[in-house]
């Protein structure tokens, strides 16, 4: 528990009416998209670089844990406050769009800004900004920078990283800092921003993002290819990869999660398929894209896709992503729940091929369902996550439904030896 005096003292940096201790504040960041809680001691809107800094500078002094945070939605344990502490939240007043500089093709942003309203505002101007992850609609992008998040549309345009420029971020001693550029061409010095890239706000506090944008293609169609089994739908995409043609994106979903989905949004999707793959294709002329997507078909078809649509407008385009983007928010099961797959194309059949050993009968869990609990909580993410594949281990996939009681039973201690900076990577 934090001194009253120390309260006292960055309500004075911050003013009071951004500096909030009262449980309701400490309960709504408590939690992020994992559902683990941990309450803050409370909870801090910083207005500006300079109240960062200020923050920094007296927590590093007094040993008080300091955690950055976006929208909360991330799946890494990021922005929990594990250890207690200072939560710093940034969509108050550290959310504005500063630039888009139309000539340089870049824009410059606050941590606060939402993904999607710098999408709309630099479509608007004819411009692009193509990391779009599931959580777009809610998720900063100082969360995506400090996750590195990628999205739908990485198989062809890549992720967070690839379109960070520039970063000003503050360090725990409340230093100020600029790495990189705001040109292509930057390869003097160190790459700083690269290694705050992905950080989870270990390493300092981003307070400025200046990012690379791209022209905005004119035109872009959706389709999907329904499959008898997980491994011919993986089998078709590192060949349509190899086919010469570069899908914006392909996703895909195993049948427990389509029923999953359908359970919940009822979107029409195949609930007898193996597996579906949802593509984007986008281009400049018709006929391009009309090529695209008929060399797709050709691949699918080739490896046991028993039927091929292609989105007649927006509205079912925007239907078929909308399964793809809230399969997150459905209960399916807990390996495949939070996770993406991390692997090279070619060997993309071999792990997702176990998603099939499910059979038909395994029921999933919707998000009404009560909220998973772990017995794991205040440990460091990647010992979570090592704890739940081993209790995963253990479970019958076909019978489950959430922790048993025992694993609930117990819950790790919540050690605070330790102040911010020296926090170990979540």
């Amino acid at each position: 528990m934090i001194d009253p005096k120390h309260i006292h003292a960055l309500s004075t940096i911050v003013g009071e009416d951004n500096i909030y201790s009262d449980k309701a504040h400490l309960l709504a960041y408590s939690y992020d998209a994992t559902r683990e809680r941990f309450e803050p001691d409370a909870v801090l809107f910083p207005r500006h670089e300079q109240d960062v800094s200020d923050i920094l500078r007296y927590c590093n002094e007094h040993n008080i844990v300091i955690v950055p945070r976006g929208a909360g939605s991330g799946f890494t344990g990021g922005a929990l406050p594990s250890r207690g502490g200072i939560v710093l939240a940034f969509e108050k007043h550290m959310n504005k769009i500063l630039e888009i500089d139309m000539q340089n093709m870049v824009a410059v942003v606050q941590p606060g800004v939402i993904n999607m309203d710098l999408q709309r505002a630099v479509e608007e101007v004819g411009l692009f900004y193509p990391p779009d992850p599931a959580s777009q609609d809610y998720s900063t992008i100082g969360g995506n920078v400090s996750e590195n998040a990628g999205g739908m549309r990485a198989a062809k345009y890549g992720i967070t990283k690839d379109y960070v420029m520039a970063i000003r971020a503050v360090l725990p001693n409340g230093d100020v800092i600029k790495a990189g550029k705001r040109t292509i061409k930057d390869v003097a010095g160190y790459n700083i921003a690269g290694i705050l890239i992905a950080s989870e706000g270990t390493l300092a506090v981003t307070t400025e993002i200046t990012l690379k944008l791209i022209a905005k293609p004119k035109m872009t169609n959706t389709a999907m290819g329904v499959f008898p089994t997980v491994k011919e739908a993986m089998e078709a995409v590192y060949k349509t990869m190899a086919s010469g043609v570069t899908p914006v994106a392909m996703e895909f979903l195993d049948n427990l999660t389509i029923r999953a989905v359908e359970q919940t949004f009822q979107k029409g999707l195949p609930t007898d398929a193996g597996a579906i793959l949802v593509t984007d294709v986008d281009g400049n002329l018709e006929p391009d894209l009309d090529f695209q997507l008929s060399q797709i078909e050709k691949v699918f078809r080739e490896n046991g896709c028993s039927d091929f649509v292609i989105a007649k407008d927006k509205a079912e385009s925007a239907d078929l992503w909308f399964a793809r983007r809230n399969a997150r928010s459905t209960r399916t099961s807990p390996s495949r729940a939070r996770r993406c797959r991390n692997c090279s194309r070619s060997s993309t059949p071999s792990p997702t091929n176990t998603a099939s050993t499910f059979p038909a009968s395994a029921t999933p869990v919707t998000a009404t369902s009560t909220p998973t609990s772990w017995s794991t909580a205040g440990t460091p993410n990647r010992l979570r996550s090592a704890t739940r594949r081993s209790k995963r281990s253990s479970r019958q996939p076909s019978t489950w439904a959430g922790p048993s009681a025992a694993s609930t039973a117990s819950a790790w201690p919540r050690p605070r030896t330790w102040a911010w900076p020296l926090r170990p990577r979540r």
